[in-house]
């Protein structure tokens, strides 16, 4: 019998500390879902695909938890819902498939779930913008309606998520060089209360990011003579190519990204142009925004574009979309005698022929 004291007393122990693990609960309902497949991603990796019962309900785990995580439901490749899940939460969810949900019990949760809507209602915007005013108007208003969230909510986690919030076109909501500011309360505001939390310590590197952008403005602001912002990327020999080594009598700064209407930008407007102008002292510096390189130099290879084609895999993080205040792809800058041409304005390939016309 005494053998079997230490099980007992270690079985008792094991029971103590499970009882005493740090946990979140979601409790959830998904109406006319029954028996369906839900996929739960938490910190961005997928982590469990549970099955709904006869009513559509659930139960989940995270399990242990000791700071905060994003968790994401998610149904026939649709968000249904975003939560923030804190050590010993209890949440509540009950929504449809089509991303109309109620949380209880997470003040954090509901938040995000507020900011959350806003984006859906920018989405819905540029689907039915026919203009580029619209969607311009679009942005606006909903990066107005983001910077009254976070600065009202600087504690909250939710702010970090909108913080660093990507947009459909690849670029980050928040991509004007003073927002340095608002990221570095918010970073100062969470380090308080979760100082090792993993989306802290990524808010922390991208507030330091910021503001050495927003202090290289500065300088450069206080100059007496502003050149172009120096770029020096890899391009498809993996050989870095300087924009500064360019030699020509006009450079066409292009930033874009691999998407379907962005190729067809280069097959119908650029291509052309490029054959009509590079005769006359014309190159083209295309940096691309896409993270996938290889999706990138498929394109390249693809379309055979002929000028000189760089890419900086960062994407949103690229320090060049605050350095050259990118506020959509495709955007364009022309330089020459070693500056930037602050009177072209340019939108589409007749007015980009225009402009090079009256300058070659």
């Amino acid at each position: 019998m005494k053998n079997f004291k230490p099980i007992i007393v270690a079985a008792v122990i094991a029971a103590f500390f499970t009882s005493c693990e740090k946990k979140a609960v979601i409790e959830g309902k998904i109406s006319g879902r029954p028996e369906a497949e839900l996929i739960v991603t938490v910190q961005g990796v997928r982590t469990d695909t549970l099955k709904t019962d006869a009513e559509g309900c659930f139960h989940y785990e995270i399990k242990p938890i000791d700071s905060p995580r994003f968790v994401y439901l998610n149904m026939r490749s649709r968000r249904i819902g975003s939560l923030i899940a804190l050590p010993g939460d209890q949440i509540s969810f009950t929504g449809g498939d089509r991303g109309d949900c109620v949380i209880e019990g997470s003040p954090e949760s509901e938040k995000l779930s507020e900011a959350e809507k806003d984006f859906q209602a920018y989405y819905t915007a540029t689907l039915i913008a026919d203009t580029r005013e619209e969607l311009a108007r679009a942005y606006l208003d909903y990066y107005r309606k983001s910077v009254s969230f976070v600065i009202s909510n600087p504690g909250s986690l939710a702010s970090a998520a909108v913080l660093m919030k990507e947009l459909p076109d690849g670029l980050p909501l928040f991509r004007q060089s003073t927002d340095a500011l608002i990221f570095r309360n918010v970073t100062d505001s969470l380090k308080a209360v979760w100082p090792g939390a993993p989306v802290v310590k990524a808010l922390e590197k991208e507030t330091a990011r910021r503001e050495g952008e927003m202090e290289i403005l500065a300088r450069l602001e206080k100059a007496e003579e502003v050149p172009f912002p120096e770029i020096d990327l890899p391009g498809m020999d993996g050989k870095n190519h300087k924009l500064s080594e360019v030699r020509s009598k006009m450079t066409m700064l292009y930033f874009w990204a691999s998407s379907a209407e962005q190729n067809m930008f280069n097959i119908d407007a650029l291509v052309p142009i490029y054959e009509e102008f590079a005769p006359r002292g014309l190159e083209i510096y295309a940096v691309s925004l896409d993270v996938d390189k290889t999706r990138w130099a498929g394109v390249v290879r693809g379309q055979k574009l002929p000028w000189i084609n760089v890419c900086d895999t960062r994407g949103a993080a690229s320090p060049f979309i605050g350095l050259y205040g990118l506020s959509s792809l495709p955007t364009i800058w022309f330089i020459t005698e070693g500056a930037i041409d602050t009177s072209a304005s340019v939108s589409d390939a007749e007015s980009i022929s225009r402009y090079l016309d009256s300058k070659l």
